[in-house]
């Protein structure tokens, strides 16, 4: 018999289960109770099977990604269109096509006439602008509104405005740069033997009146003018050859005179 407690076997004739010290019920067998079946041991993981789970959850997100970029590139979006256009296409099938018309036959068509030869065409005659009109347009090119006169008769006079300056040594520059670019350039298109070029502006004198009067002129014959070269001529040098050369000439206003001298020394 067994222990209805812990399921030992009891010898016959015991009245206590040896192992847990319970009462046998003498006369009623013990109920069979079967052994407990032996604890199955855990297995544990080891390092390379979480290696292994690792490779495998990147591959998939791999997967994933390549597929997400290849879905959305703008060369598969393409080519799903082209499929499908062509797709479309195909299940369309071919239109009907009309059946040709009648097409009239051809009538005889005259020979072309003989056709005159073309004659060349002289081009239009260039038209030079008169030394006069040319030189009128040089001083509204290099002086603009500030021009005043331009007269040409055995000299070429211009007379222009100085123009607001912000002091003496201002509008002596001034001058002098004007008088440079004009010189060269007038005795290349008149012939004229002398240029003569006057500029005027306002002064104020002790008394607060304001009148317009000559500030500079510049007098310079055609000899005087040849023996300059022009692209390296030292404009401080103006002073020199006009108060020199024959025939040259050469004014500053008394109020400019201090401004004048100072920059022709230097």
């Amino acid at each position: 018999m067994h222990c209805t407690q812990c399921g030992q076997q009891v010898p016959a004739g015991q009245k206590f289960c040896g192992n847990c010290g319970a009462p046998v019920e003498s006369g009623t067998p013990a109920a069979v109770v079967p052994a407990p079946l032996p604890a199955r041991p855990r297995r544990r993981f080891k390092w390379w099977h979480w290696l292994i789970v690792g490779w495998g959850v990147l591959a998939v997100l791999t997967c994933v990604i390549v597929y997400a970029v290849t879905v959305n590139s703008p060369e598969y979006r393409a080519e799903r269109t082209a499929t499908a256009a062509a797709q479309l296409t195909k299940e369309a099938g071919p239109t009907d096509t009309p059946k040709p018309t009648n097409t009239a036959r051809p009538t005889n068509t005259p020979r072309p006439s003989s056709t005159p030869r073309l004659t060349a065409t002289p081009a239009p005659p260039t038209t030079t602008p008169a030394p006069e009109e040319a030189y009128r347009a040089l001083a509204q090119e290099v002086l603009g509104s500030n021009l005043l006169t331009v007269t040409l008769d055995t000299a070429a006079t211009i007379e222009y405005d100085l123009g607001t300056q912000w002091d003496e040594n201002s509008a002596v520059r001034t001058a002098i740069r004007h008088w440079v670019s004009l010189t060269p350039r007038i005795f290349a298109i008149v012939d004229v033997e002398q240029f003569v070029l006057n500029a005027h502006t306002e002064f104020t004198d002790v008394y607060g009146n304001t009148a317009r009067k000559r500030a500079f002129s510049f007098v310079v014959t055609r000899s005087a003018a040849a023996k300059i070269n022009w692209s390296e001529f030292n404009t401080h040098n103006t002073n020199y050859i006009l108060l020199s050369e024959e025939d040259c000439d050469l004014y500053v206003h008394p109020a400019l005179r201090q401004a004048w001298n100072q920059y022709a020394n230097e």
